[in-house]
């Protein structure tokens, strides 16, 4: 199809193809507008009439009841971002043509009913998860991450820049000495309930990463009424 991919409502046409590989992108662009939003609802115009009664609960504890005790402008417009998401990684996104054989952009992939269940319930799972004493992480084995650790540790050691600074590269260097990329940590939510001004993405800090708004786990971090 030239002009993205299509939704499969069969059994019959089921694959790995269109039901487990678009599940990475699913989480990806669902999370790129979920940051966006978070980080819009933080705004101190927007916060106290929408996104304050969340954040009542400082330490979350009882998963999905937890993750869903929200403004219903703010539930409406999180699961839009899940019907958004399916629509653009189906359709594809600003696909341009150049000449007869290239395409600018992404062209869209065919995405199971499976793939939508399975998109919808983990991101709930996960979701919870984010709402739990739980300490939960899901990490892929990475070369490169063990590598980048070890000049990471040695730069550290050498340094005597901030304090805070250090002990979050110190945080990721442990993570990340046993090479593994981490994809999820429910820690890293938790530490958007204790300094609000960070992690504001619902099931990776991808974007966060991205957008300078990643903040690593620190035990040692409380609640401060200053950063609510």
């Amino acid at each position: 199809n030239k002009h993205g991919g299509q939704g499969i409502f069969t059994t019959t046409n089921l694959s790995i193809h269109n039901t487990i590989l678009p599940l990475p992108l699913l989480f990806i662009i669902y999370d790129f507008f979920y940051t966006l939003l978070h980080w819009f609802l933080h705004m101190k115009a927007v916060y106290a009439h929408v996104h304050k009664h969340h954040h009542f609960q400082k330490a979350p504890s009882r998963a999905n009841i937890d993750a869903v005790n929200v403004h219903p402008l703010e539930f409406f417009l999180g699961e839009f971002n899940h019907i958004l998401a399916l629509v653009l990684v189906v359709q594809g996104v600003g696909t341009v043509s150049v000449g007869e054989y290239i395409t600018v952009g992404y062209r869209g992939m065919d995405v199971s009913w499976v793939c939508a269940v399975l998109f919808i319930g983990l991101g709930g799972v996960l979701a919870g998860l984010n709402h739990t004493r739980h300490d939960v992480v899901l990490s892929v084995p990475s070369s490169s991450v063990a590598t980048d650790a070890s000049s990471d540790t040695d730069a550290t050691s050498s340094s005597s820049s901030s304090s805070s600074t250090n002990n979050n590269t110190i945080s990721n260097s442990k993570n990340s000495s046993k090479g593994y990329l981490t994809i999820f940590d429910s820690k890293h939510h938790d530490v958007h309930h204790r300094i609000p001004q960070s992690n504001y993405g619902q099931y990776t800090v991808f974007w966060d990463r991205i957008f300078g708004t990643f903040r690593d786990y620190d035990e040692n971090d409380r609640v401060n009424p200053a950063y609510q």
